[in-house]
């Protein structure tokens, strides 16, 4: 039966938990008060809400359940992926594919600081680079990877050191505010770029 489920893409709050459970950040609270969390710039004022008191700290990591909605407020990014409004009745969601939901995954704060912390965690932890990358595929994929993507991302992360090391400027502003804990900033820097580059497959982002 597994095998003849239909493959389509996450809906926006379950991508934005896929996103924090593999960064490791996801908070598992159940139950409380609903969070409010940052808008973008312009928000309030082309949406008229006055009154946004916007959460901190792990709160901000909570489920995509416990987000708070309101009618005259629109989240930008569940916009993006298809969250209906809450004017109208809606019998079911649709599916869309659009440059801009790639565009959100690879900018979005929530999203930047998963691969960020992840990221993070794969500079400063132990083993070979063959086995971070064979850990950073369960962590966001599930799965480990076959010889060739091995290969091809072992590959890309010899790229980034040496393009970081050119570009020591870039890999300090990418990293700021990440303890380092005895691991170069150009280093660091690979590994979170490496992380966004796994986390943004649109594997990570459809039920299989």
């Amino acid at each position: 039966w597994l095998s003849r489920q239909n493959r389509f893409r996450l809906s926006g709050e379950l991508i934005r938990d896929q996103y924090l459970a593999a960064a490791g950040t996801l908070n598992l609270q159940v139950g409380g008060r609903s969070f409010r969390p940052p808008l973008p710039p312009g928000a309030k004022a082309i949406q008229f809400v006055n009154k946004w008191a916007e959460d901190k700290g792990q709160e901000l990591h909570r489920r995509g359940l416990y987000i708070h909605l309101q009618r005259n407020l629109m989240l930008p990014m569940l916009m993006t992926f298809d969250r209906p409004d809450g004017i109208v009745t809606c019998t079911g969601r649709e599916r869309s594919n659009t440059p801009l939901q790639a565009l959100t995954l690879l900018n979005g704060s929530i999203f930047v600081d998963a691969a960020r912390q992840l990221g993070q965690q794969m500079a400063r932890g132990d083993g070979s680079l063959s086995e971070k990358i064979r850990l950073v595929y369960l962590r966001t994929l599930s799965r480990e990877p076959s010889d060739f993507e091995a290969q091809r991302v072992h590959g890309l992360h010899v790229k980034l050191s040496k393009l970081f090391e050119g570009d020591r400027e870039a890999a300090t502003q990418l990293t700021s505010g990440l303890e380092l804990k005895g691991r170069s900033v150009e280093e660091m820097a690979a590994w979170v770029t490496l992380a966004r580059t796994l986390l943004n497959l649109d594997e990570v982002i459809t039920r299989e």
